[in-house]
């Protein structure tokens, strides 16, 4: 799921990078609604994904949150968050989550 540094115009497309739980937590969503309806399943995981591609051409997109340098960004059309800091040279997707499991106290 790596994303190579390219040039366009007006700037530079970072490099994705998905940090092993966030592989997980993407398999474990597309798992579960896959179960309830594969349409679904397929649609969700091209949201998150797609939603990826955006931060490697706006990294700053996300909110900050209150740990050190992590940003979060929703992913349109759903309660799933992504979380990543800013490196240099690429955006590192850390996790994947839905809104509920963070008043769950899981990140």
């Amino acid at each position: 799921m790596d994303r190579r540094l390219a040039s366009r115009p007006g700037g530079l497309v970072l490099d994705i990078r998905w940090a092993l739980l966030a592989q997980a937590d993407l398999k474990r969503i597309a798992s579960y609604y896959q179960r309830v309806d594969p349409s679904i399943a397929v649609d969700l995981a091209e949201r998150i994904v797609r939603a990826a591609r955006l931060l490697s051409e706006l990294p700053r997109a996300g909110q900050a949150t209150q740990s050190a340098g992590r940003r979060r960004w929703r992913v349109p059309g759903t309660q799933y968050l992504i979380f990543y800091p800013i490196a240099a040279g690429h955006v590192p997707i850390l996790r994947v989550l839905h809104g509920a499991q963070l008043l769950a106290g899981r990140l």
